[in-house]
């Protein structure tokens, strides 16, 4: 398999776990609820996981493992991607606002820091039980790889389980994606057929004959935030690319530390990701987002994911660099490519990127939360994770077109494609309007109060 077809199946996958969550998010909050859901996506990653477990043994002819292991990737996608928008939101209904917004905020943090020591474990463990454990004969163990993953799936679905009778389960009152749309096409309807005298402030504004003002005042306000979400997908398409780009850079460099005695594995470098992510986020909420907040600096959201895309762009340009150097010092010894560039010199732009997760994606997934009107935040959370999947499929395409002449090229474009988008989401932050609805009697009302006063 070719470099652009490996990166072509990555993004696949990786497309389809970040589908999914718009469609369990509709289901949870329209009819099921976010707990059940959960429940029901973790037996269907079971099942994914045990198929793509049992696909490793050699009982299998390789068209067989191979059909087996794309059934199971399927579910996986499915059953991990599904759960994303729902546990996020479910975890967020724990608290109550505006008492523990502190503690909402600190959740979001630790939520995020959970997901990475997640993949730390995987991208450390996962490269080493390959290839240093031998069974059936081969030089390699792919069953120990997945029988740990599987195994870590069944732990963490009785851990869930035993929390039930503390949780706080909130349960779907309507059909709300049903709502929504036929809000919407009524409002577009209506738009069409008024008279100019029957001019409205907002399109949305035509469907008051059949709903009320609170709950248009909530279309408007999903609106508008997805309007925000369109230029942060190329994000997404930069961010992904740790683990195919960024890893098959490394394929290209040398991994010999501390002269030979330890030699990190390509995919390895991925962990760089995860640990420094452990240690900024404890870093940005304790020291840097306070100090910030005494000279008013980052102190709203979205600037923050402004900020959080531009360092991910600096990260490209990195990269970039860095592959210039790989392509001048690039030489074979008959068939073997020497490798004379060391793979730490990959430090500096995976600092960069997981600085800018930091400020973009907790950022992101806490102002998706607390924007969210209280009966849409699971659907809101998974539009967050939608921007994912698009982002992905745009590279997907881009690898596929093969229009850059070389791998620094494309870098140098993604790093120029994300500068670009992420001006065009600070203008539309400046014209982010918050709900405005400020009469607020219930609980949830309150919450979405308190989002009025965010600025941009």
């Amino acid at each position: 398999m070719d470099d652009n077809t490996a990166t072509i199946v990555y993004h696949a996958f990786t497309m389809c776990v970040y589908f999914s969550p718009i469609f369990t998010g509709i289901i949870a909050d329209s009819w099921f609820g976010k707990f059940k859901i959960i429940i029901y996506l973790i037996f269907i990653n079971l099942f994914g996981n045990l198929a793509v477990f049992g696909s490793s043994f050699p009982v299998f002819n390789l068209n067989d493992s191979k059909i087996i292991t794309l059934f199971g990737l399927l579910m996986i996608s499915i059953g991990f991607g599904g759960t994303k928008p729902c546990i996020a939101a479910f975890g967020g209904d724990q608290f109550q606002l505006p008492e523990q917004e502190q503690h909402l905020t600190q959740y979001f943090s630790l939520y995020y820091f959970t997901m990475n020591c997640g993949s730390l474990i995987a991208k450390l463990v996962a490269p080493n039980c390959r290839e240093d454990i031998h069974c059936f004969g081969e030089d390699n163990c792919y069953p120990a790889v997945f029988g740990g993953f599987t195994a870590f799936v069944i732990f963490s679905f009785a851990f869930f389980v035993l929390g039930y009778a503390y949780y706080i389960i909130k349960k779907p009152t309507e059909n709300l994606f049903v709502e929504v749309t036929s809000c919407i096409k009524h409002a577009c309807v209506r738009k069409r057929q008024s008279k100019k005298k029957e001019q409205r402030d907002h399109w949305l504004d035509y469907a008051d004959d059949q709903y009320d003002i609170k709950f248009i005042e909530n279309v408007k306000i999903v609106l508008r935030i997805l309007v925000l979400y369109i230029p942060l997908t190329v994000f997404a398409a930069l961010f992904d690319q740790q683990g195919s780009r960024w890893t098959l850079q490394a394929t290209h460099m040398n991994g010999e530390i501390f002269n030979g005695y330890f030699t990190i594995k390509p995919d390895q470098m991925q962990v760089a990701n995860p640990i420094m992510v452990f240690m900024l986020i404890p870093i940005y909420d304790k020291i840097i987002y306070p100090l910030c907040a005494k000279i008013n600096v980052l102190t709203d959201p979205l600037k923050r994911i402004f900020f959080g895309g531009l360092l991910a762009s600096i990260a490209f340009v990195v990269s970039g660099l860095l592959q210039l150097a790989i392509e001048r010092n690039f030489l074979m010894e008959g068939n073997v490519e020497v490798k004379s560039v060391n793979m730490l010199w990959q430090l500096p732009q995976y600092l960069l990127m997981s600085t800018a997760e930091v400020m973009f994606s907790v950022t992101g997934l806490q102002f998706s939360y607390s924007q969210a009107p209280s009966s849409m935040k699971s659907v809101l959370q998974a539009c967050w994770l939608l921007r994912i999947g698009f982002g992905n499929l745009l590279v997907i395409i881009i690898t596929g077109i093969n229009i850059m002449d070389s791998q620094a090229n494309e870098f140098f474009f993604f790093a120029i494609l994300l500068t670009t988008t992420m001006f065009i989401f600070l203008y539309l932050a400046h014209n982010y309007k918050k709900d405005q609805t400020t009469k607020c009697s219930t609980n949830d009302e309150i919450t979405e109060k308190r989002n009025c006063d965010i600025k941009v």
